[in-house]
């Protein structure tokens, strides 16, 4: 089993009558829920600004008799070519996926590449494993960065999470 535990990190208040109205604030909200059942959004970034971030906590269960390594991916990347926002935004969201002192980092538009994804090894039967996924969107005034934030003015991007279990034998 699978369930989305939780989602926490920045976002802009969009409270005009707040005291932080346009400053980046910090959230956290439990979700607990069935990630074979939903379809909603796990990542919802709108009006994204350098620094923002979102981080997603995920648990896998080994309801099973059999050991399982579990593959964790984002895949299905969905980004119009056509509009250079699109394109921009994608090279600038950098992707975490992190289980204990393991972690992966790559760009949103590297995904696809092999080295992109985290391995969680040898999850026994009732054993449950956590793990998290955060979308950080760069600083272009990071001096390693060699982009401009503006580009990505109004851009889009989707993309999936996929878990695949494979039974150790």
């Amino acid at each position: 089993s699978a369930t989305y535990q939780k989602i926490e990190g920045t976002m802009l208040d969009a409270d005009a009558t707040s005291s932080t109205y346009g400053k980046l604030v910090a959230f956290s909200q439990d979700k607990n829920l069935n990630l074979s059942n939903e379809q909603d959004n796990i990542f919802d970034i709108s009006g994204a600004v350098p620094a923002m971030s979102q981080t997603a906590t995920f648990a896998v269960k080994n309801n099973g008799n059999i050991s399982f390594d579990c593959e964790i991916r984002i895949c299905d990347l969905l980004v119009d070519n056509a509009k250079s926002a699109d394109v921009a935004l994608s090279n600038q969201m950098l992707i975490k996926i992190a289980c204990g002192t393991s972690v992966k980092e790559f760009i949103l538009s590297d995904c696809d590449k092999e080295d992109s994804m985290l391995v969680i090894e040898d999850i026994a039967p009732d054993a449950e494993k956590t793990f998290s996924i955060s979308a950080i969107f760069l600083n272009s005034d990071d001096y390693v960065n060699q982009f401009d934030n503006s580009d990505a003015m109004g851009g889009n991007a989707s993309f999936d999470i996929t878990i695949i279990a494979t039974q150790c034998y």
